[in-house]
């Protein structure tokens, strides 16, 4: 007989789910029959046992769960991988009992077991909701207890990816950029962030423990060129993340409006691959963001089709004019963001559920979708002038 599954009762599903997907957990289900059913199941790093929350599937009060154990062999190192994750994780602990720990803060002491003994030492941490974790170190099982193939939370297979690299974001302080940023770091990189808004942004570079930030609108041709200008040591990858689509019908486009969005995002890409490629190191790359949405013509998109179609050129092309610095287009479907909550207004949550049943994979594109892929781009040097798109089948379905 083995345990399965653990249900953990959330008020934000697409919230819960983020968190616990930067966290590094795999993601094995996503799906819903309907607005008011939903299920996401999810397994941490090197655990047989699951998790699962959703819409639908627990009459337990969000945030009731308590004292759910993730055993790791190494605490500290735990602590920190989930800390460069996003998780905001206790200091390290033991119990003054020396058994195993009080229900809440009861009985803490400051640091590990002595000597570290085997299952003395904890650390805890909760989700959006304040559902409440524990780590255990365990280093060596007692008689008879079954070993599992790897106790650790960290992964040591392999080093982190992007290991003394530094990653800029520009348009950080938020969704896909925000996400990058987060997964960067948890690959080992230093990023910087740079966005419009202060206030976010100083929240996102302390989230992800950014190494500088500076505010500017990249779309300022001459506040990109000097943020760049400034910068006094080698970069090795630019995600560009900054800007959005115009959707209107020819009679009610303000074709100011228009000549602006036209311009905005090749300007953008031109503005950065002219003044970040002397700073990118040979074989980091530049990564712009496109679209496939609206690659099929509709009553409305045809601005945004226009540089849906003209961006995969434009990058080909900037590939050959800075190699060996690489340039890539990520070209995504509907995604999940703050970005689109404000283009939807009230219709997002419909969307979603538009979105969950008819694409393939059954469920929406999330920002830490798109960051793996910008991750991967960076990390394989072979790979420059090309379009990659995320959309979850979006394009084969929807028109």
């Amino acid at each position: 007989m083995n345990l399965e599954v653990v249900v953990v009762p959330v008020s934000d599903v697409d919230r819960a789910k983020a968190f616990y997907v930067a966290l590094g957990w795999r993601e094995d289900a996503d799906f819903a029959t309907g607005p008011d059913f939903r299920v996401v199941q999810l397994t941490p790093p090197g655990s047989a046992c699951s998790v699962i929350f959703g819409t639908g599937i627990t009459s337990a009060t969000p945030g009731a769960a308590d004292g759910l154990q993730l055993v790791v062999n190494d605490i500290e190192a735990a602590r920190s991988e989930l800390g460069s994750r996003g998780a905001q994780v206790s200091e390290v602990f033991h119990d003054s009992g020396g058994v195993f720990h009080h229900a809440g803060d009861a009985a803490r002491v400051p640091g590990p077991a002595p000597d570290h003994s085997s299952y003395g030492s904890f650390a805890s941490f909760s989700d959006p909701d304040g559902n409440g974790w524990i780590l255990q170190e365990v280093t060596t099982r007692l008689p008879g207890r079954v070993a599992r193939p790897s106790a650790s939370y960290v992964p040591r297979q392999r080093e982190p990816r992007l290991s003394g690299q530094t990653v800029v974001v520009i348009g950080g302080s938020a969704g896909i950029g925000l996400e990058t940023a987060r997964l960067a770091r948890a690959e080992g990189a230093d990023v910087i962030l740079t966005g419009r808004n202060a206030d976010r942004l100083h929240s996102a570079a302390t989230d992800v423990g950014a190494l500088s930030t500076a505010t500017f609108d990249a779309n300022d041709l001459g506040a990109l060129e000097a943020f760049f200008g400034q910068l006094t040591s080698p970069i090795d990858h630019v995600m560009v993340t900054a800007g959005g689509p115009y959707y209107a019908p020819l009679a009610e486009m303000d074709f100011d409006e228009v000549r602006g969005a036209l311009q905005e995002h090749p300007m953008v890409m031109l503005g950065v691959a002219r003044y970040a490629a002397g700073k990118v190191r040979p074989g980091g790359t530049l990564v712009f963001m496109g679209g496939t949405a609206a690659r099929h013509p509709a009553v409305g998109v045809g601005i945004t089709s226009a540089l849906t179609m003209a961006l995969p050129a434009l990058t080909a092309s900037l590939a050959l004019e800075v190699a060996p610095v690489r340039v890539n287009l990520i070209a995504a479907g509907f995604v999940d963001t703050p970005l689109s909550g404000s283009l939807l207004g009230d219709q997002l949550e419909a969307r979603r559920a538009q979105l969950r049943t008819t694409l393939p994979i059954g469920r929406v594109v999330e920002p830490s979708d798109v960051a793996m892929l910008a991750v991967h781009i960076m990390t394989n040097t072979a790979l420059t002038g090309a379009t990659y798109d995320i959309d979850g089948g979006q394009q084969h379905v929807l028109r």
